[in-house]
């Protein structure tokens, strides 16, 4: 019986032997938990961060932090300034939870070097950055202490800019090539609310540049930049107080003539960039119509429309300071002629203008084809205005009523254009606001004579301008008929006396124009009259 008993135990015994070792041998670790959301910290290194009489050649730098790490687009992240003599650059090497640094070539002597890793260092499972981290030794018995402080801030909208890069180059054999070909001997990227603080500079002349770039350092064209006025002077360690506008350089020289083309039998368009001093003409023996439009990047077209014979060759001349673009165009044959359409704005407010837009170039209006109803009633507008140079659109001036409907009809043919094409029976309708549904506002300007041209702007929440207004002197701006909401008074010193703003220039050393914001906001309320008083040489005054 006991024989039986263990040859019973034996068989069963085996089996579960093979069964434990199986889940022995199939552990998994077990999933999910907290996402890793800390970045390495420094623990230590050797020799100690800001040690002084640091050896010249052969020294190894061992930098400890508390969990495994890995570099992460070291040769665009990580900086050495000053930068070491020679042509080859340290070795920097990612072992375990250290970060080891040995100099190739021997180091300048009393000279005091920072290497900054931007966000090179990471952990090696979420890669966090450990941001801005700096390692910083003197080869001479004292560190650099000085530093350079500010702020920069958008140059349209004074908004805080971050994640800039500031940069310092030597100014010392600095030149025009400079920045584009090396490297900043010392730089920062600005913080969330735009400011900066560059450490551990001695004391020295610099060239400071600001602009923003992701990546490698060095400064190309086209980034946005912001300029300050070189050179810096480091002299102690009270260097605060640089502030600097972020603007996005020109893409092309002004006036830049990007594209031309024939569009239709007739129409021309040509493409140019910021063409605040083009002037476009044409030799014919026909009329020719100029329309403009304004388009995005600051490149705007213009459309010139001319009857001229299809067999014809036909010039075209664009001026523009010290030069004159002259465009020859023969006719292509079998080409239709533009398409005639009607557009119009409807009046914004009780006070504004119904505008008629035109596709082409009119030839005859016969205005008492054009029907006008107030309600029911019919009524002749106070006032209509033709378009006598470009013949592109007519506007009608009324003193509308309040809650109510207007319909504008535009018999068949009561619009000939150039090319003989008219105008199908339509009907331009609208419906007015009442009164109580708008505000108004009155803005008292001070300005004391300085010879300046200053725009003024009523802008929205997004920044989008609501209406502006070019002022020289002391007046009274009123703004009627406005739709509720909150918004603020920007004003824009316009130098140049153009009626826009305009960027900068690196190249010529020229600043953007400055914007300034009166501080507080405005709330415009239906059937309400805001009073609003400004003093602008106060406000320059308080921004600068």
């Amino acid at each position: 019986m006991a024989k039986n008993m263990l040859i019973s135990f034996k068989k069963y015994l085996f089996p579960i032997l093979i069964l434990f070792v199986a889940s022995c041998a199939q552990q998994v670790a077990p999933s999910g938990g907290p996402k890793d959301e800390k970045h390495p910290k420094c623990t230590d290194s050797k020799p100690s961060n800001k040690s002084v009489k640091f050896p010249i050649s052969g020294q190894k730098i061992t930098i400890k932090f508390d969990e495994f790490v890995r570099l992460k687009d070291a040769s665009q992240q990580i900086v050495i300034s000053p930068p070491p003599p020679g042509e080859k650059g340290p070795t920097i090497l990612e072992n375990g939870k250290n970060i080891e640094i040995l100099f190739n070539e021997g180091l300048e002597r009393n000279t005091t070097y920072t290497i900054n890793f931007g966000n090179a260092i990471t952990d090696i499972h979420e890669e966090m950055a450990l941001p801005d981290f700096k390692y910083v030794f003197s080869t001479g018995e004292n560190l650099d202490t000085n530093y350079i402080k500010g702020t920069i801030r958008n140059a349209l909208t004074l908004k805080p800019e971050s994640n800039v890069i500031v940069a310092l180059y030597e100014f010392t054999n600095f030149s025009d090539t400079t920045i584009y070909k090396k490297k900043p001997s010392y730089f920062i990227r600005t913080k969330e609310d735009g400011t900066f603080n560059i450490e551990n500079i001695p004391i020295s002349s610099f060239f400071m540049l600001a602009y923003k770039k992701e990546g490698d350092i060095k400064f190309t064209k086209g980034l946005e930049l912001a300029m300050f006025k070189n050179p810096i002077n480091i002299v102690n360690n009270i260097n605060e107080g640089y502030e600097s506008y972020l603007f996005k350089p020109d893409t092309y020289i002004r006036n830049k003539l990007l594209n031309n083309e024939v569009k239709a039998q007739g129409k021309y368009a040509m493409s140019i960039y910021k063409p605040e001093q083009s002037k476009i003409s044409a030799r014919s023996k026909d009329p020719y119509y100029l329309f403009k439009e304004k388009g995005f990047d600051n490149i705007d077209t213009f459309y010139l429309y001319t009857n001229v014979n299809e067999k014809d060759s036909f010039n075209i001349f664009i001026e523009i300071p010290d030069t004159t673009y002259t465009l020859q165009y023969k006719q292509k044959k079998k080409l239709k002629s533009p398409i005639f359409e009607v557009k119009n704005i409807n009046p914004d407010n009780l006070e504004d203008t119904l505008l008629i837009n035109l596709s082409v170039p009119y030839k005859t209006i016969i205005s008492d084809s054009i029907i006008c109803t107030e309600d029911t009633n019919l009524f002749k507008p106070i006032y209509v205005a033709f378009d006598e140079e470009h013949h592109q659109f007519i506007k009608y001036w009324h003193k509308w009523k309040d809650n109510t409907s207007y319909t504008f009809l535009l018999k068949d043919s009561s619009i000939i254009d150039i090319f003989g094409q008219k105008n199908q029976l339509s009907n331009i309708n609208f419906i007015t606001k009442s009164t109580k549904d708008y505000a108004n506002l009155i803005v008292n300007i001070n300005l004391i004579a300085d010879g300046q041209e200053y725009i003024l702007q009523l802008v929205d929440k997004d920044e989008k301008v609501i209406r502006e207004k070019l002022i020289t002197k002391s007046t009274e701006v009123t703004f009627n008929g406005l739709s509720p909401m909150e918004c603020r008074i920007k004003i824009i010193q316009d130098k140049n006396r153009n009626g826009i703003w305009d960027n900068g220039n690196l190249e010529l050393n020229i600043f953007p124009e400055r914007v300034y914001f009166y501080p507080e906001s405005l709330v415009l309320r239906a059937y309400w009259d805001l009073e609003q008083s400004i003093n602008i040489n106060s406000l320059l005054d308080n921004t600068k």
